[in-house]
C-alpha cells in the first residue's frame, strides 16, 4: 500500500521550490511497484527508498528520476523514457514523477524528511 506523507519540495538553482504531495515507497512490495499503474502524468512525487536504481519497463510515459542522498542533495537527475534501466551508485533514494526537472534549471535538493520514519 502507498501512503501519502505530507508533501515534497524541490530546489532550484535560480531559487524557486515548487511543492508535490509525495507518496512514500518504503516497503518491498511498494519500493518495487513505484509508479507502475499510474496511467497519466501526476503531481504527485514517489520517493522510493532506499534504492539506487529504477526501470521504467510498462511505463506508458518518460517520468523524472532524481536520485539523492541522505541529506536530499541531488546526485543524479534525467528524464528517463519507458523500458529502460537508469542507476546511480551511491544514491540513498530516487524520488520519481513527471514534470520534476525543469527546462534550464538545475534541480539542486529536495526537501529534508524524518529518517527514523524510513527505517
Amino acid at each position: 500500500m502507498r501512503v501519502s506523507i505530507n508533501t515534497i519540495s524541490l530546489f532550484y538553482n535560480d531559487g524557486s521550490v515548487v511543492e508535490r504531495p509525495l507518496i512514500s515507497c518504503n516497503t518491498i512490495w511498494t519500493r518495487a511497484w513505484g509508479m507502475l499503474g499510474v496511467r497519466s502524468e501526476t503531481n504527485e512525487a514517489y520517493r522510493i527508498v532506499p534504492c539506487s536504481s529504477i526501470h521504467t519497463f510498462f511505463m506508458a510515459f518518460p517520468i523524472d528520476a532524481i536520485f539523492v542522498n541522505r541529506e536530499g542533495m541531488v546526485l543524479k537527475a534525467k528524464n528517463v523514457p519507458p523500458f529502460r534501466l537508469f542507476s546511480c551508485p551511491g544514491a540513498w533514494a530516487v524520488v520519481e514523477g513527471t514534470g520534476l526537472i525543469k527546462e534550464n534549471k538545475a534541480l539542486e535538493r529536495i526537501s529534508e524528511w524524518d529518517y527514523n520514519q524510513l527505517k
